[in-house]
This record gives C-alpha cells, sequence and structure tokens, in this order.
C-alpha cells in the first residue's frame, strides 16, 4: 500500500512532532575539556590526525587512525551551506549488533532517520553545535536507546566529533566513539 499523496516515510517522519518530555533524561552527556584528553586515551590520537590535517578530511590519514584508536566506531556526516541537515556519508562498522541493521542503511539518509528519531535528533544538535564553533568536542555520553523489536537500551560511551572541510562546498563532521561503561550520568535517589 502506498501513502497518501505520495509522502514517503521520510518525509512523515520529519513530520512527526514527538513529545520531547517523554524522553527527558534518556540522552545526558557531560562536556570535557579538549586539553585534558589523557594521552593514552584512543580519541587522543584522532584528535592529533584531525590539527595534522589542517581543517581538511583526509580519509587516507585518518582511516588507520580510526581502525586502531577506536576499532571503526565512527559517523562522517555532511553538511552543505544554509541546510539545517546532517547526512550520513560513512559509517564505522565497529558499533554493536543492535544497530547494524540501520547503519547499513544509514548511508545518504539524515542522522536523525533512523529508528530511535529521538535519539537521531539530539545526536543533529549536537553536530549543529560543532558546525557552529568550528572546534572540535569532547563529551562523556550516557544515552537509553529504542531499537525496534528490543527493548531500550543504555549506551556509556566518550564522543569526539571534529570538523572537516570537504572538497565539496560543505562541512563534514567526523563522530568517534569510545565505549567507557564507567560513565554514569544518571541522578542517583538520595
Amino acid at each position: 500500500a502506498s501513502l497518501a499523496n505520495g509522502a514517503s516515510l521520510l518525509t512523515l517522519m520529519a513530520m512527526v512532532s514527538f513529545k520531547q518530555d517523554e524522553r527527558d533524561g534518556d540522552f545526558l552527556n557531560k562536556p570535557r575539556a579538549l586539553q585534558n584528553l589523557p594521552r593514552q586515551n584512543p580519541l587522543r590520537a584522532l584528535l592529533e590526525g584531525w590539527a595534522e590535517c589542517s581543517g581538511k578530511y583526509d580519509p587516507e590519514k585518518l582511516s588507520p587512525l580510526l581502525q586502531k584508536a577506536v576499532s571503526n566506531r565512527f559517523f562522517l556526516v555532511e553538511n552543505k551551506p544554509g541546510s539545517p541537515t546532517f547526512v550520513v556519508r560513512d559509517v564505522g562498522n565497529g558499533y554493536s549488533r543492535s544497530a547494524e541493521y540501520w547503519l547499513s542503511k544509514a548511508i545518504g539518509h539524515r542522522v536523525e532517520d533512523q529508528p530511535d528519531h529521538a535519539y537521531g535528533k539530539w545526536l543533529a544538535e549536537v553536530y549543529a553545535n560543532v558546525l557552529r564553533t568550528g572546534t572540535p568536542s569532547l563529551d562523556d555520553v550516557d544515552a537509553v536507546i529504542t531499537w525496534p523489536q528490543q527493548p531500550r537500551i543504555s549506551y556509556r560511551y566518550q564522543r569526539l566529533v571534529m570538523p572537516f572541510a570537504s572538497t565539496r562546498d560543505s562541512t563534514l563532521l567526523l563522530s568517534a566513539t569510545v565505549i567507557d561503561s564507567g560513565i554514569d550520568l544518571r541522578v542517583k535517589p538520595a
């Protein structure tokens, strides 16, 4: 069955207004100072790679770093001038099996067009902030994500997002993550 007026599923998802209060507290982050990133942290090598690239995206230089430092846990998104959207251009294969299905189909779609739309919208806001400042961001993240036909799953990780100029008239953002089960940003009852 086709959708009325030829509207695609993605168009409908973009029009859906999710009640934010239903997901309050699901996506928490704590900013970290880049200069305090320890030398032994795998994200340090990526940050140094970003500096060596002088703001230009160099896949030949960055791909080995992504493999070695973060076991290919990365998202590469693109933003064109004047556009509020971030389109997925590449995804590493180091994510959990829960995410595999969507990630295998993510390239070419907006960041928020994933099964957990609220999580995607939250990520898009993080990317927009990096785009606005033009500087990398480092955060501890404690997120509860909902995948189809699965219970809600808690993910705790450290995330580094770095902006790059692309060969086209656009900005690329590279988001790399390292799982860290020691991160716990949930408020504890007294």
